[in-house]
């Protein structure tokens, strides 16, 4: 109780209902989208089809998780900064300039990618490949863009604007299905690059009426981009580790089973992983950009120590919600994958505990380590997260290699494991 009373008198916990509204609107309107989706998607297409499926958006996100996030991250992290210091027109122009690097990076890798496509076995065809590369320059350019409002604190914009891609993304997709008659990957991910590009002039038109008040408010030219990359290049490393961590076990699985196994996976891994993440990224989306502010504004040394201890009492909530939804799932997840998937995929569904599991650990992990970014620890950040994913390369490796779907599911559980002890201990 007495740390209840603390914490309800922390800034952020006073701050944070207001913006708590949208952004779980946002959130969970998203998760139901992404829910019927997935039970569409996976009536439409095969299990093989599901898993070429998995593999080309596994490569979308690599983009997002290489450039994206580190990019939207420090946008968070400078926005604010940059207009209390009246440099916001530098800043502008520099986070410009390092976002189209990123897509030409992007566009050349996924060009390289698509014209290499018919010599290797593992791609699941050039065609798709190129589409691909579109969508990961979509994701990056919305990555960035939310960024910027969720520092801004533009939570309405940025919960409609994350409804809005989900819903149009896989209305186009299954309306292309069916006026195509083709269930094939390639005519979904058409959709899917058809609603992100909605999505950005969405992203775009609010993002113009932003900029005129930030320039009204801290318009400066000047902006010292040496903080900006100290910041930036180590959530770069973190965030490839992540993503090694998060989708090589699908690679790793097409080698030593099947895509049938790939597709059935990822449908189960979107519907239990996934909703953990969502539910993460609720508490992360409200707090950084606040407790960017409790520090940045000068608050004392106790504010900041109540605002962290808030930070790891949601980390704490996080995993008990995950094992105790986790231990329920347990005698039902035949019952609920009736619901939720499609006939040929609910064979699997025996994975819906464990998957829900590791997820809580993973966004309960996730949720502590934002201590890293607010103190500017992001090298430390990345080391940790360079040992976390060679550590899961082996144990993806060789639990597939002897258990196939049993072993890769073992080493998912056991490596997010290892990264909730890890982040413990680090932020102790």
């Amino acid at each position: 109780m007495r740390l209840l009373s603390q914490l309800s008198r922390s800034p952020l916990i006073r701050i944070v209902s207001g913006d708590a509204v949208w952004v779980g609107i946002g959130v969970a309107a998203s998760g139901l989208v992404l829910i019927v989706g997935t039970r569409i998607l996976t009536s439409l297409l095969s299990p093989e089809e599901y898993g070429r499926l998995a593999l080309s958006i596994s490569i979308a996100t690599a983009s997002t998780y290489l450039f994206g996030h580190p990019l939207g991250q420090t946008a968070t992290r400078f926005y604010l900064l940059s207009i209390y210091e009246k440099r916001y027109l530098g800043f502008q122009r520099f986070i410009t300039a390092v976002t189209t690097k990123a897509l030409l990076a992007v566009f050349s890798f996924g060009a390289a990618l698509t014209l290499s496509g018919r010599w290797i076995d593992c791609l699941p065809g050039s065609w798709i490949i190129l589409l691909t590369t579109c969508f990961s320059c979509i994701l990056v350019l919305i990555r960035v863009a939310v960024g910027v409002e969720d520092a801004a604190r533009k939570r309405r914009v940025r919960a409609l604007s994350q409804v809005f891609f989900e819903v149009v993304r896989f209305l186009f997709a299954v309306g292309l299905i069916f006026l195509s008659g083709h269930a094939v990957a390639e005519t979904t991910m058409i959709g899917f690059v058809f609603g992100g590009f909605l999505t950005i002039l969405f992203h775009a038109v609010f993002l113009r009426r932003m900029h005129i008040d930030a320039v009204t408010d801290g318009g400066g030219e000047l902006f010292d981009a040496e903080p900006f990359k100290r910041f930036l290049m180590p959530l770069v490393c973190s965030n490839a580790c992540l993503w090694i961590v998060l989708m090589t076990e699908r690679w790793i699985l097409q080698r030593y089973a099947n895509l049938s196994d790939v597709g059935g996976y990822t449908a189960v891994y979107q519907l239990s992983f996934v909703p953990m993440i969502f539910l993460s990224n609720f508490f992360i989306i409200v707090a950084e950009p606040l407790i960017y502010q409790v520090i940045g504004t000068g608050n004392d040394l106790k504010t900041q120590s109540k605002t962290f201890s808030a930070n790891s009492f949601v980390a704490a909530l996080i995993v008990l919600a995950s094992l105790i939804v986790s231990l329920a799932l347990f005698p039902w997840h035949a019952e609920l994958g009736k619901w939720i998937l499609g006939e040929a995929f609910r064979p699997y569904s025996w994975l819906f505990p464990w998957l829900v599991f590791a997820g809580g650990c993973f966004a309960a992990s996730q949720q502590m380590l934002l201590k890293l970014n607010y103190e500017m620890r992001t090298g430390e950040l990345a080391i940790l997260w360079t040992i976390v994913s060679v550590v899961a390369l082996g144990m993806y490796f060789v639990g597939t290699a002897w258990f196939q779907l049993k072993g890769l599911l073992s080493a998912v559980v056991g490596v997010h494991l290892i990264l909730f002890v890890l982040s413990i201990l680090k932020i102790r």
